[in-house]
């Protein structure tokens, strides 16, 4: 018997050092949200962004300046100790590749300007993933599964509350200006469920499809089951009611892997995950038929118009390719190389080739669809610890197919909470490890 295999069947039987370690120490491991980890989520539930030029940017968001402040502290902190978290050091590799590949592409970056800006963003999501595993890291396991929870629906009140008439959240109030002057803005967040602060509807939806499999996960724990199933309900409704055909359809190929998983090779049709959708679809057609702007447009989601212009920005970035094959630079628009009057390609795996060039998007792209296969790999000792991995790795699965229809790596707000969500995923894989080792699973959940 290996010596890991011992070590499992030790924590089982209660002998292990979790069962052994004094209550003080068992109450610190178990904290709830430390007021710091709730500042973080506000400034996460509601980045307002002030029109306040800075360096090479245009508006400050307030989530931007929070996570600055608490970044250093974070550093300071590691520097005392001398060590620092890294949640899982392999996941933590694998999401910093993008920053490290834009400053490489300073070498041969056509705008400099860009490439220093998207630096800044991708440093910014990286430093959010070791801000959130050093807030959460003493979390109980019942407070991270309580904010999983908690984070669709707070998004998603929002945004309803958002259409109210003279709503003090609606975008006009929240966003600058200089976004709302954008063509068809406020048009296409009247028609498709968007949020005032996370920005249009492909943005929000993909917060929303990778939130999904967390939230199924709270059920699958046994915590507040009803509750959770209503809040899955929820979020796959707003996903439908966003209308973004990209985010939908990677929801219907991330899921329908699990689909056929249980359905070939266990023999078992998931009814529950099919009402879900039934049940999911009849509330976004709620917004629809109640919202005069999303019934006008509705046609042109099943126009074939999108799908063409998108094509046309394919070709344009290959033909760049052809006189770049070493890339662009990271940051560089596509207009700003082509005819395309566009920021990016819509295909994020296209985007890196566009950027980094044939070798190296190549090799990034690689390691992004290495980023499921690593977290399933992630050392665990536990059955629900493996519930949680298979959810994470099903999230960013949904991710990755969504970057097929659109860059979601790209935009700072955006990619702050992916890498939020991915590091929330990591420390509830941790939490639920530990919890779970030595003790018997209540009928309410881990404590």
């Amino acid at each position: 018997m290996s010596r890991l295999r011992r070590k499992a069947l030790d924590y089982q039987g209660g002998g292990g050092p979790i069962a052994r370690t004094s209550e003080s120490s068992r109450q610190m491991r178990q904290s709830p949200l430390s007021v710091w980890s709730l500042i973080f989520v506000l400034a996460l539930l509601f980045p307002l962004r002030l029109d306040y030029a800075w360096w090479f940017f245009s508006t400050v968001s307030i989530l931007e300046v929070v996570l600055s402040g608490l970044f250093f502290v974070v550093m300071f902190v590691a520097v005392l100790r001398g060590r620092i978290d890294l949640g899982d050091r392999r996941v933590f590799v694998l999401l910093a590749l993008p920053v490290l590949f834009a400053i490489a592409s300073l070498a041969w970056s056509i705008e400099l300007r860009e490439t220093i800006k998207s630096i800044v963003v991708y440093g910014a999501a990286l430093a959010t993933f070791l801000v959130t595993v050093a807030l959460l890291k003493d979390v109980s396991v019942r407070a991270l599964v309580l904010l999983v929870l908690l984070l669709p629906i707070a998004l998603i009140v929002t945004a309803v509350l958002s259409y109210l008439p003279n709503s003090v959240l609606r975008p006009e109030l929240v966003m600058p200006s200089g976004v709302l002057l954008q063509d068809g803005f406020v048009l296409s967040y009247r028609a498709r469920f968007s949020h005032p602060f996370l920005g249009l509807s492909n943005s929000f939806a993909t917060i929303l499809a990778m939130l999904l499999p967390l939230v199924l996960l709270v059920r699958r724990l046994g915590f507040l089951r009803q509750w959770s199933w209503f809040v899955a309900v929820l979020t796959l409704a707003a996903v439908i009611a966003t209308g973004s055909r990209g985010v939908i359809l990677a929801v219907v190929l991330a899921f329908g892997v699990v689909f056929f998983w249980r359905l070939v090779l266990r023999g078992r049709v998931p009814l529950r995950g099919i009402f879900l959708m039934i049940v999911a679809a009849v509330l976004a057609a709620g917004f629809i038929w109640g919202n005069p702007v999303a019934r006008e447009y509705l046609a042109d989601r099943v126009s074939t118009r999108n799908i063409e212009s998108r094509l046309h920005a394919f070709s344009a970035a290959f033909e760049v390719l052809r006189g770049h094959p070493q890339g662009v630079g990271s940051g560089v628009y596509l207009g700003s190389v082509s005819d395309v009057p566009l920021r990016s390609v819509h295909n994020s795996y296209l985007q890196n080739l566009l950027w980094f060039g044939w070798v190296a998007g190549l090799l990034l792209t690689i390691a992004m669809w290495f980023l499921p296969l690593v977290i399933l790999r992630m050392r665990t000792l536990t059955e629900p610890a493996r519930y949680v991995k298979q959810a994470l790795a099903l999230s960013v699965l949904t991710l990755l197919f969504i970057n097929l229809s659109q860059a979601s790596w790209e935009g700072s707000v955006i990619r702050i909470w992916v890498y939020f969500l991915i590091a929330l995923g990591v420390m509830v894989v941790r939490q639920v490890d530990r919890a779970s080792r030595g003790k018997a699973i209540s009928e309410g959940g881990y404590a």
